[in-house]
C-alpha cells in the first residue's frame, strides 16, 4: 500500500483526459493517505528501507529528474500527455505539498533532526525567493510535527522559524517575556499575532508582502487561535472573528469564499458541540486535523484544484466531549461547585494543578492524574467526590463526559449553594451574625 500511494504522489499526466484534472488535489490525497498509513513510524526502519520513502519525498519536494515508472505505471503512461508538457523534471508545484505533509507526519514526534533539517527555511533572500510562500507554511508545520516535542508556546519559539535575514524586518507582535507553558500563553500569543496581521491589511506592509499572502497568514493565525479556544465561546476571539467577516465590498478584494470558510471554521471551532466539546490531542486527532486545516484555502465553492473541500469535515474526529457539568441530586439543578484538576508530571513541568468553578471545560484527560470535586474539607458545601487515573474511577469519569450526563453532587446539611449566600451557612444564626439588618432610630432635640 506503501508504495502503490508514494507512486502515486508524482503520477504523470497520462493520455486520459480525467488524469490532467486537479492533479495537485490528486497528489496531497495520496500523500496525505500515505502519512496516515504510515503516521508516527518513521523511525521503524524495518520493512521501510527498500522503498527509501524518505528519499523519495525529498525528491518530490526539492525536485530533479524524473525517476523512471516501475510497476503498472510504467505501460500505463507510455504515451505523454496530450495537454500538460512539462518535460524531463519533476512538477514540484504538484507534488511539494502531499510530499510535505506526508514525510511531516511519517516522521511524527519522532524528533529525527536529519529529517527535520530538510524543512527548516532558507537563510539567504536569494534561496527565499525560490519558494513559494505557502510550500514555506507547509514545511513549518512539517517540522513541528517531527519535533512535536520541541514545540513550545512561546513568541522565540515562533520568530525561531523566521530566517535571520528577515527577522531584523520584521515588526514582532508577541512578547518575549510569556513565561509557562499552558494554554493561556498560547491564547495570549496567538491573539497578539491576529492583532499584528490584522493591522498589517491596513498598512503599506501589505503591498510589499502581498495581501493574499498576509490574507493567508491571518487566516491561519485566526484558526490556530480557535483550536487553541476550542469548546471555550471566548468573547475576545468571537469579536475578532465578527470583525474580519464584517471584510466585505471592493476595498477588500483579497476576502474571497476561502476566508471566509476558514472565518467560519473558526466560529465551529470556538462553540464546538455547543460548547461541549474541545479537540483532542491524539495521533488521529492531530491527523484529522492536518487534513481539515490544510492552509490552502479555495477560491469558490466548487474549486477542488488544491484540496478536497470534503475533507474539511474530518475535523469530527478530533472533537471530544470535555464538559464537566454538576447537578444537585436533591433538586436536579445546575450548580457550582470547586474542582481541582492535578497534571500528570512530564519533562516540562511537574506537581501542577490548578482550580476553577465548575462548569467548565477539563484538559484533555490522558494528561490528568486526578480531578477532585469539593477538595478543601473546611470550606467545602458538597460532599467531596475524587476521580483519579489509578483506579475504576477514572472509566466513571470518561463514561460522564461522553453521555454528556450531569455529575451528581449532594449539598451539606445547613449549607446554601454557591451564589446563594457568601458564607454558604443555611442557618439563622449566620445571617444574624454576618449580616446588620438592624434599623437605628435617631432622635433630633
Amino acid at each position: 500500500m506503501a508504495e502503490v500511494l508514494l507512486q502515486e504522489i508524482g503520477r504523470p499526466p497520462g493520455p486520459e483526459m480525467e488524469n490532467s484534472n486537479d492533479r495537485e488535489s490528486y497528489s496531497l490525497a495520496a500523500g496525505l493517505a500515505l502519512g496516515l498509513v504510515l503516521f508516527g513510524r518513521g523511525g521503524e526502519a524495518a520493512g521501510f528501507t527498500d522503498l527509501n520513502i524518505a528519499g523519495e519525498l525529498y525528491h518530490y519536494i526539492e525536485g530533479g529528474h524524473k525517476k523512471p515508472l516501475l510497476g503498472v505505471h510504467k505501460d500505463k503512461y507510455k504515451s505523454p500527455s496530450y495537454q500538460i508538457k512539462e518535460g524531463d523534471c519533476v512538477n514540484i508545484d504538484v507534488t511539494a505539498p502531499g510530499a510535505t505533509l506526508a514525510l511531516g507526519m511519517i516522521y511524527f514526534r519522532s524528533n529525527n533532526k536529519a529529517i527535520a533539517e530538510w524543512m527548516v527555511a532558507p537563510s539567504t533572500p536569494y534561496l527565499l525567493d525560490q519558494v513559494r510562500p505557502d510550500f514555506l507554511l507547509l514545511r513549518t508545520i512539517a517540522l513541528g510535527l517531527i519535533m512535536w516535542d520541541n514545540v513550545l508556546p512561546t513568541s522565540k519559539w515562533i520568530e525561531s522559524h523566521v530566517p535571520s535575514t528577515v527577522l531584523t524586518h520584521v515588526h514582532r507582535g508577541g512578547s518575549q517575556s510569556t513565561p509557562g507553558i499552558d494554554y493561556e500563553s498560547m491564547h495570549q500569543i496567538l491573539w497578539k499575532y491576529t492583532r499584528m496581521f490584522t493591522s498589517f491589511t491596513k498598512r503599506s506592509v501589505a503591498e510589499l508582502a502581498g495581501k493574499s499572502t498576509i490574507e493567508t497568514c491571518l487566516n491561519v493565525i485566526l484558526l490556530s487561535l480557535s483550536m487553541v479556544m476550542a469548546g471555550t465561546g471566548d468573547l475576545d476571539v468571537l469579536r475578532i472573528i465578527r470583525y474580519l467577516r464584517s471584510r466585505v465590498g471592493p476595498s477588500n478584494s483579497t476576502v474571497g469564499y476561502g476566508s471566509h470558510l476558514t472565518i467560519h471554521m473558526a466560529l465551529g471551532f470556538l462553540f464546538l458541540g455547543g460548547g461541549r466539546f474541545s479537540l483532542s490531542t491524539s495521533n488521529m486527532a492531530i491527523a484529522a486535523l492536518l487534513i481539515a486545516c490544510f492552509p490552502k484555502f479555495p477560491t469558490h465553492s466548487n474549486d477542488n484544484r488544491y484540496h478536497l473541500q470534503a475533507l474539511r469535515h474530518l475535523y469530527v474526529l478530533a472533537a471530544e466531549p470535555r464538559l464537566l457539568i454538576p447537578v444537585d441530586v436533591d433538586t436536579g439543578r445546575l450548580c457550582q461547585v470547586h474542582v481541582s484538576v492535578r497534571f500528570k508530571d512530564t519533562d516540562q513541568y511537574r506537581s501542577q494543578t490548578f482550580e476553577a468553578m465548575a462548569p467548565l471545560m477539563l484538559p484533555e484527560l490522558s494528561k490528568l492524574s486526578q480531578v477532585v470535586i469539593e477538595e478543601d474539607s473546611a470550606n467545602h458545601r458538597y460532599w467531596p467526590v475524587w476521580f483519579s487515573a489509578h483506579n475504576k474511577t477514572w472509566s466513571v469519569l470518561e463514561t460522564l463526559l461522553r453521555s454528556g450526563e450531569g455529575l451528581a453532587v449532594k449539598l451539606k446539611d445547613g449549607r446554601y449553594p454557591y451564589g446563594d449566600a457568601p458564607s454558604g451557612f443555611q442557618v439563622q444564626l449566620a445571617h444574624l451574625l454576618t449580616q446588620d439588618k438592624s434599623a437605628r432610630w435617631t432622635m433630633k432635640r
